[in-house]
């Protein structure tokens, strides 16, 4: 990439010391310190007196006394303050570079028993650059640490390092263009596709142990080679398959509503499309965005219609005039579109382009492709608990997701006699709902409730009436006045279908929990497609 100062935007005369203030003001910017005013005072702080030249002023006393608002006669024997801010500075500073400014070209470091800021300029553009824009080797099966960003169980994409990992990248770059110029070359002979130039896909691939099936195809956009595995025990693979655009970093502080962050810590821009080859068959493709970009506080402002695209499989449009900020409800907030009867073009291939409306870029964080029935998306079946489950019958529910609002918990127990007991061991509670990605259609939704609380021999005693509340789906009420206690056997548990349920014009069923005395709750849902 050159020049550091390329970077950011800076003019080559500015010094690296530009860079230093710049890399000061991405991190207090930032959500993770915008969140923490006494880190953010700190690291101001230390930062300001090394600009200043002042570095041996930066000292446990005056630390605490200017920066943390101790008084005159602050004792660090007595007092271990500045020592346990700044430990939760420097893991605050960590999780920062493994997550958001992890493409920042100048980094902020402070040593395990020091206080004085050191600036280094980072590499791990120049490896991004090299990598991302380069489609996954097929025989990629690289497998990623545990991260230690906000959700310590988030694996990052690792980024080969020293010089024998740049003959890796070197290596494996030059056999990817070998071979996308041998399936181009074929691809014209056999169908006048794409020249070499334009680039092709690369095949989908089984890699021994990887866990991914042909069947289906999880790609990270904008990521660079490797798989990750996420909680749910599912490989996705980094960028690949793509034509145009640009890798973009993304950010995983988005405001997750339960999917994985780690899905959006990449993102591709612009104008392009992705080449996937798919066995024939039909198919369903479920799109991940997060607009972070455009909106209140972010970095270009704006609102709805700031940022609009269409979206084709095969030159078929699938939606016109996308708006993240209007589909996810606000900026920074996760979303997906769900689309069906998807099938691959005469040549093996679904092309799925991202055309950009109005002059601004189109985006897509995360993809997911997998076999379903014509005419109908699979069934959605979740239950309200962080890991994803497997019932006695064989059937996968999710882990909790969609949602926005009230707080999640595990019982210790479930209700006895039941053959899906644990279904119910999960639970959502408070004032809630759940936005849950469909295609046009009908559907028919199986809410499952457990009383576990309130009841005769329950932690909190009571009886009927001890919890009421409405449920309702795209505005319209499902249950109202809805007592569990009352309308369940002695076991206290009970499920409700409805039919016939259409999504709203945002491609979404939002059921929503609002009580009327005490905390709604909801333990497991799952969706049908009744379309057929």
């Amino acid at each position: 990439m050159g020049n550091p100062t390329e970077i950011m935007g800076l003019e080559p005369s500015q010094s690296r010391r530009d860079l230093e203030h710049q890399s000061l003001k991405s991190v207090l910017a930032s959500a993770s310190f915008d969140r923490s005013r006494s880190l953010s005072k700190l690291l101001n702080y230390i930062c300001n007196k090394y600009f200043d030249n002042q570095t041996d002023e930066i000292k446990e006393y005056s630390i605490a006394v200017e920066a943390l608002g101790r008084p005159a006669d602050f004792d660090p024997k007595k007092d271990a303050i500045v020592r346990v801010e700044m430990h939760r500075l420097r893991k605050r500073l960590r999780e920062y570079y493994s997550d958001r400014g992890g493409a920042d070209p100048v980094r902020i470091a402070l040593a395990e028993k020091g206080y004085v800021p050191e600036f280094i300029v980072s590499q791990r553009e120049v490896a991004l650059e090299e990598v991302t824009d380069t489609p996954l080797p097929a025989n990629n099966t690289l497998q990623l640490p545990e991260r230690t960003a906000l959700a310590p169980r988030e694996p990052e994409i690792i980024e080969p390092k020293g010089d024998s990992s740049k003959m890796w990248i070197w290596i494996a770059a030059g056999l990817v263009l070998i071979g996308v110029a041998v399936f181009a070359f074929r691809s014209n002979q056999q169908t006048g596709g794409p020249t070499p130039q334009e680039g092709a896909a690369i095949p989908a691939t089984t890699n021994p142990g990887s866990g991914i099936e042909p069947s289906e195809t999880r790609i990270l956009a904008g990521r660079g080679p490797g798989t990750y595995t996420d909680p749910d025990g599912q490989v996705w693979e980094g960028d690949r398959g793509f034509r145009g655009g640009d890798a973009i970093p993304g950010r995983s502080d988005v405001i997750a509503r339960g999917f994985d962050r780690n899905l959006f810590g990449g993102l591709r821009e612009g104008r392009f499309e992705y080449l996937i080859p798919l066995k024939p068959g039909s198919y369903q493709m479920e799109l991940f965005f997060a607009e972070t970009m455009f909106g209140e506080g972010n970095p270009h402002g704006g609102g709805e219609t700031s940022r609009q695209f269409a979206i084709r499989a095969n030159g078929k449009m699938l939606i016109a005039g996308f708006d993240i900020l209007a589909d996810a409800g606000g900026p920074n907030f996760a979303d997906s579109r769900v689309f069906k009867d998807l099938q691959p073009g005469p040549d093996g291939l679904l092309r799925v382009s991202f055309e950009p409306e109005l002059g601004r870029h189109a985006l897509v964080n995360a993809i997911r492709i997998r076999h379903s029935p014509p005419g109908c998306i699979n069934p959605i079946r979740i239950v309200a608990r962080p890991q994803a489950y497997r019932d006695v019958n064989g059937i996968s529910w999710q882990a909790d997701r969609y949602h926005q609002g009230g707080s999640q918990i595990s019982r210790p127990t479930a209700p006895f006699g039941f053959d899906n007991a644990y279904v119910y061991q999960g639970e959502r509670y408070g004032t809630f709902s759940y936005s849950i990605p469909v295609p046009p259609g009908r559907y028919a939704a199986t809410l499952y409730f457990w009383e576990y609380w309130w009841g005769k021999g329950h932690p909190g005693e009571g009886g009927v009436g001890s919890r009421r509340f409405d449920v309702y789906c795209n505005f319209k009420p499902l249950l109202t006045d809805f007592d569990i206690l009352r309308d369940s056997g002695p076991e206290q548990a009970v499920k409700r279908t409805f039919h016939g349920l259409t999504p709203n014009s945002q491609g979404k069923l939002v059921f929503a929990f609002d009580p009327k005395f005490n905390y709604a709750l909801l333990n497991a849902i799952e969706i049908l497609d009744e379309s057929k």
